[in-house]
């Protein structure tokens, strides 16, 4: 059930974002939170730590995971972004998607 979980809620990735609603059917997903991601990392942490399935994780959520990280280096929509310190950040990226 766990795996199921995180693959469903991987499904919803969106240019480096999850929603902060899931939709119900025929609705579209809502990408306006700066903390939904960091939420599934830490969902993927705690299911590491509670199984030791890092195969699980490497074949199936590594590479959302990484692009995920990739859209957060550069800045995906209402500018949330990395600032040089490591931290997220929102708004005031130049190039940011709005």
């Amino acid at each position: 059930m766990q795996k199921a979980l995180l693959l469903g809620i991987a499904r919803y990735v969106d240019e480096g974002m999850l929603p902060n609603r899931l939709p119900d059917s025929g609705e579209n997903a809502d990408y306006n939170t700066v903390d939904a991601t960091l939420w599934f990392f830490a969902a993927v942490d705690a299911f590491v730590r509670h199984t030791g399935d890092v195969r699980f994780v490497k074949n199936h959520l590594y590479e959302k995971m990484v692009s995920i990280i990739a859209w957060h280096e550069r800045g995906t929509r209402y500018g949330i972004h990395l600032g040089p310190d490591g931290l997220h950040r929102v708004g005031g990226i130049e190039g940011a998607r709005s």
